[in-house]
């Protein structure tokens, strides 16, 4: 800072910062996201169980033919018995064995947040997909974050045992066996870099999600009603399958695989860097780690899956016609048994649940108390 003329200027340091914090700062950032991921968790869920909202989807008029009830059954099942298999080998075993948990299995809580908190929110504005009712449900407890705005959100058929074993169990094994390829692609041709070893992991979980979707989307086990047709696979079908949604959702899954994968000399993924320069207890720096890889999974979520498809969805196209003779289909939210018509270009879209509205008969419904603006 300069003085009076005649003075010799003086300049004031800055404070020096010590290169061991500098260093702790990823771990401790990441961890303080991952907190507040938490904290929405906490806040959804406890909103889900005190509105009286934990109960059943509605299933409509419609029934559920046989064989998708039979396809619920064994998948629900399938994904019971894989994820008590997971668990114990990458969560539960290490844990007893070393007494701490292993990198794998802070992941594999973090792939269990990344549903209970994020799972339905391409449907965030409107309603894009839905799951069968024939899948054990108890309503959505994400729906309940705050600002949601499609309607009848609470009623959407969020599957308790598939989607969470599928996110523990699939998704997850997904990105151990993309790693493990990824490895592969490194032996077979060393000179790749890190940019072509992403982009081969990117490749990789394409064909993944693909040879998964295609068939549980023609076992009717869910759809895309609201896909954007000319981007879509089987398009006006149930089982349509939009391809950015294989593109966004890629990307997701092949980020994660990648924090997996990409670790430093000491063993820590980007979002664990720094924890060895912290002087804390063991079990402290196992619980910076942990929140630190909840906060980055599902900024990676949010960030390159959810925010991208719930712009897409506020411009698909109509419903199907044979998706709207489905009311297990759409679970309350629009269509059969509702008051709601189901998206499409020309319905305007509901800002909430007092919202004007297009009926399904293509009629208007002003609830009482919507104002009038010209006198």
């Amino acid at each position: 800072m300069t003085t009076v003329l005649g003075q010799k200027a003086a300049t004031t340091a800055r404070p020096s910062i010590d290169p061991e914090v500098r260093r702790a700062r990823p771990v401790k950032i990441w961890a303080a996201v991952g907190a507040l991921w938490l904290s929405l968790l906490v806040y959804m869920w406890s909103v889900w169980l005190m509105s009286g909202d934990a109960r059943p989807s509605p299933r409509g008029p419609t029934p559920v033919p046989h064989w998708q009830e039979v396809a619920a059954r064994v998948w629900e099942a399938s994904m019971v018995i894989a994820t008590i298999v997971v668990a114990w080998l990458v969560l539960i075993r290490p844990w007893v064995r070393d007494r701490r948990i292993s990198t794998d299995g802070m992941l594999f809580i973090a792939w269990l947040t990344m549903w209970m908190i994020q799972d339905p929110w391409a449907n965030y504005t409107q309603q894009y997909f839905n799951y069968n009712n024939a899948f054990l449900n108890l309503g959505c407890p994400q729906c309940h974050v705050p600002g949601w705005q499609s309607a009848n959100g609470a009623n959407m058929a969020e599957p308790i045992l598939f989607t969470g074993g599928m996110y523990l169990t699939a998704l997850f094994m997904g990105s151990v066996v993309c790693c493990a390829a990824m490895r592969w692609a490194k032996k077979r041709w060393p000179q790749m870099g890190a940019l072509g070893l992403m982009t081969f992991a990117y490749l990789f979980i394409l064909v993944i999600d693909f040879g998964m979707e295609l068939p549980w989307l023609r076992f009717g086990l869910y759809s895309y009603s609201g896909s954007i047709r000319e981007l879509s696979f089987f398009s006006g079908h149930y089982y349509q399958f939009p391809i950015y949604e294989g593109l966004l959702w890629g990307a997701a899954w092949t980020s994660m695989a990648c924090l997996r994968y990409f670790k430093d000399d000491r063993g820590n993924t980007l979002a664990e860097r720094g924890v060895d320069q912290i002087k804390a207890p063991e079990w402290q720096k196992q619980g910076l780690r942990l929140l630190a890889l909840i906060g980055i999974a599902n900024t990676i979520f949010v960030v390159l899956c959810n925010i991208p498809t719930i712009f897409m969805a506020q411009h698909s196209d109509s419903y199907p016609d044979d998706v709207l003779d489905k009311s297990y289909l759409t679970n309350g939210m629009c269509g059969l048994g509702t008051d709601y018509a189901c998206p499409d270009p020309r319905v305007p879209m509901v800002v909430g649940h007092d919202s004007v509205h297009v009926t399904p008969q293509g009629t208007m419904s002003i609830p009482a108390g919507t104002p009038r603006q010209v006198p």
